[in-house]
């Protein structure tokens, strides 16, 4: 192999992996969103849809960046004039379990909870400790078959 086959071949790795670990940053962050809005506490409001993914591409190599966050300024559902973002921020890290146990689940976050889904505190922060192992498996896993 010369040279410049070389450098193509290395550069098809490259790509190969890039769009799979690409792929799976989506795929993962979706994970995350879902799982913390599983997790999320449910009152009368918006909170679980207020869970969000955003996607972007950034930088002069036009790496895709990943977000999931909490859209402060979504409405609560009650029409009140009031946005979801002071009660996502108190849920998260008030809410027992695992935030520090100033509040309690309500009803329907116990009926949530009841139904098998781990709804208390830190919600949207378990969510994202949860899918590390997996993702990096997955990414491993690209890397591995790009090599081949």
């Amino acid at each position: 192999m010369d040279k410049a086959q070389l450098l193509y071949r290395i550069k098809q790795i490259g790509d190969r992996a890039t769009k799979g670990i690409s792929d799976v940053m989506r795929d993962e962050a979706e994970n995350i969103r879902d799982l913390a809005r599983s997790n999320a506490p449910v009152d009368e409001g918006n909170l679980e849809a207020a869970i969000k993914t955003d996607f972007d591409y950034q930088g002069i190599n036009r790496r895709l960046r990943a977000s999931i966050y909490i859209d402060m300024e979504m409405p609560e559902a009650q029409g009140n004039g009031r946005t979801v973002g002071r009660y996502a921020e108190i849920m998260h890290e008030l809410l027992a379990p695992y935030g520090s146990g100033r509040f309690n689940l309500g009803k329907k976050s116990e009926d949530k909870r009841a139904a098998g889904h781990d709804v208390g505190g830190k919600f949207l922060e378990r969510a994202a400790e949860a899918r590390v192992e997996p993702m990096l498996t997955r990414v491993m896993n690209i890397v591995r078959r790009s090599l081949r």
